[in-house]
């Protein structure tokens, strides 16, 4: 299905005027056919459409009707039994569908199983044009003043949003240029409350989403950051690219037992680490966001070293990995890079409870604490209280933990367990021998107490 195309975009015939029958009940027997003399007549009608939030897609082309028509007389030609097929009835047809018209499991789509379509033809004979319409939407109502945002944006204003995006324009930015005077906002909803619910005119805008400005900045990320269709041949695209720039870069092909490793450091991020000589970064890793075919059975990981950057407030990235692992071996090999080559080893590496990243960080910065993030560590005595706390405890548990995690003392964290000890005895035997397998053996890792320099 190609893309949306405006109603002058539609195949006319070449005279100045014509006949145009409109058939508005497809569906019965007794059609109602509507005589629209000129193209003006025609367009007007199609356009009419626009005000209420429709606009039409091309399904089947005429480019299509005619190689499927060439390829049939071709074959009439080999094949010397073949009884005579008549002329075609129409010289040229095309079909639209509603822009709802595909199937869709996102409830946040703007598409799903609509069944409106609208058939142009043009008879041979006559010349007439011929539009079959059917105006059933099954699933939304075009018209309908909740559903504006729900309907797709017409294509000149399409266009507009697409130049303001290529500008480099935020959504906040682009919100802002197509403001909506207050008074005309009012004049819709009155018109809408009037016509309880329905809307047949109101301001093109109204239709921009957040989700438009996304996936038009999204895809035009993605269509300069590939630099070939195969993936490992952009890789190695970008390898070249970056060297040249002066980047430190390490590249693995993925063999049968070696997976994929990109690990790269560009200049700006090199003069990023001699100036600011972090004491405290943070290691995290993307899951499910890249894969490297496209049945999406080989995953990529992107696992990113970050610092604060204390002007701005903000935390930068210091380098990237990009692996088909999340084991540690790969990580290893960056922190080893940045210690050998960059001579940098930060005092403390905040992860997200991933045993892996924790055995990366002791091969690759040893002496380098490691503290869990409390965010991920709150999440992880969540998970596990769901499977072995009763319902109405859960929070409790967690609340303990919390607690616990943040006594700032370590005499005073002794006092806390026992306590904690004595409350859950008799209550969840089970949490607590989770408490002593899992979290006792690393307390200087969750527990602010133990850390020298205090907890983030």
């Amino acid at each position: 299905m190609q893309a949306p195309r405006t109603p002058e975009k539609l195949r006319l015939p070449s005279a100045p005027s014509c006949t145009i029958a409109l058939t508005d009940s497809p569906t019965r027997r007794g059609k109602e056919e509507i005589q629209l003399v000129s193209e003006g007549l025609f367009l007007a009608w199609f356009t009419s459409f626009e005000h209420i939030g429709m606009q039409w897609c091309l399904q089947n082309s005429q480019q299509a009707f005619e190689k499927k028509a060439a390829s049939r007389k071709s074959q009439a030609k080999l094949d010397s039994t073949a009884t005579r097929r008549r002329q075609p009835v129409f010289a040229w047809r095309e079909q639209y569908i509603c822009d709802h018209g595909c199937h869709s499991t996102s409830t946040n789509s703007r598409r799903s199983s609509c069944g409106a379509y609208l058939r142009v033809s043009c008879m041979r004979e006559t010349g007439i044009m011929k539009i079959t319409l059917n105006n059933d939407h099954d699933s939304h109502n075009p018209a309908w003043i909740e559903s504006i945002n729900r309907n797709g944006l017409p294509h000149a204003m399409a266009e507009m949003v697409q130049e303001m995006v290529d500008e480099g324009l935020s959504w906040h930015t682009i919100r802002r240029r197509l403001r909506i005077d207050l008074a005309i906002l009012q004049e819709v909803r009155e018109h809408a409350h009037a016509a309880k619910g329905a809307v047949f005119s109101y301001p093109l805008t109204l239709r921009l989403t957040y989700k438009d400005i996304y996936n038009r900045k999204s895809k035009q990320t993605a269509s300069g950051a590939r630099r070939h269709s195969d993936i490992l041949r952009s890789l190695e695209i970008w390898r070249d690219n970056l060297l040249e720039m002066g980047a430190v870069v390490e590249y693995m092909l993925p063999s049968e037992n070696v997976p994929l490793v990109f690990i790269f450091l560009t200049p700006w991020q090199q003069e990023l680490i001699e100036k600011l000589q972090p004491d405290v970064v943070c290691i995290d890793a993307t899951h499910n966001t890249a894969f490297l075919t496209s049945g999406k059975t080989d995953k990529l990981y992107l696992t990113t070293i970050l610092a604060k950057h204390l002007p701005a407030g903000k935390g930068v990235p210091l380098a990237f990995l990009v692996s088909m692992t999340l084991e540690h071996c790969p990580l290893a090999r960056m922190l080893e890079i940045l210690r050998q080559q960059l001579h940098f080893q930060p005092s403390v590496a905040v992860i997200d409870c991933s045993t892996a990243e924790a055995l990366a960080i002791a091969h690759g910065w040893p002496g380098t604490s490691i503290w869990y993030c409390r965010y991920h560590l709150q999440q992880a005595v969540t998970r596990k209280a769901k499977e072995i706390v009763q319902k109405e405890l859960r929070k409790a548990a967690v609340h303990d933990f919390l607690i616990l995690s943040k006594v700032q003392h370590p005499a005073q964290w002794a006092a806390r367990w026992m306590f904690m000890q004595h409350r859950w005895w008799n209550v969840n035997r089970t949490f607590l021998l989770y408490m002593e397998r899992q979290w006792l053996s690393i307390c200087p890792r969750w527990v602010e107490g133990y850390r020298p320099l205090g907890g983030p």
